[in-house]
């Protein structure tokens, strides 16, 4: 694993994300979480090759389960400002890996990915939407109307999404009115 963590760094991408994949294969807990903090310090999440950035997120996911809470390393912490990254595919590899690590009572990390709904591009807000759709808990009403106030959206793939997102978080035949609390 040694070997691996020393080529994070190469020159070329493909060998960084070769290296990366390779991570992904160690076991034991300490092992792990040795891999995830080399790939933080290395700071491959914020490469400027896609494949680099999206095998970090996998490769993080998959460890995440070795990561100690002792570590000092909150891997939905560093992930979920990733939602906010230039292209799709990033976004996309985000979602999925917080989708896994992100519970339904972690309040933290649901404010976080609500806080993605306001930002100024609209790629951002689908992808915060599809997270909410999947992480926050049904029928909770501040969330809904988050969501709400984003089927106005002027952008129409956020529109479509918010509302996609309102039928994922809300009980089906629960007659809820949508105002803001007082």
């Amino acid at each position: 694993w040694q070997a691996a963590v020393a080529y994070l760094v190469a020159p070329d991408p493909d060998v960084r994300e070769t290296a990366l994949r390779a991570l992904a294969q160690t076991t034991g807990r300490s092992l792990q979480e040795m891999c995830a903090i080399a790939i933080v310090e290395a700071k491959v999440l914020l490469d400027r090759t896609l494949a680099v950035r999206v095998a970090a997120v996998e490769v993080l996911q998959r460890l995440a389960p070795g990561v100690s809470k002792d570590s000092g390393l909150d891997m939905v912490s560093l992930l979920i400002p990733l939602l906010e990254d230039w292209e799709e595919g990033m976004r996309l590899a985000v979602e999925e890996a917080v989708a896994h690590m992100v519970g339904k009572k972690d309040r933290v990390a649901h404010k976080a990915i609500r806080e993605r709904l306001l930002f100024f591009k609209a790629g951002v807000r689908v992808a915060a939407l599809r997270t909410v759709a999947r992480v926050l808990p049904v029928s909770d009403p501040p969330v809904i109307v988050d969501v709400c106030k984003l089927v106005e959206d002027p952008d129409v793939k956020v529109r479509a999404e918010a509302v996609k997102t309102l039928v994922a978080i809300s009980k089906k035949g629960e007659g809820i009115a949508f105002t803001e609390p007082a």
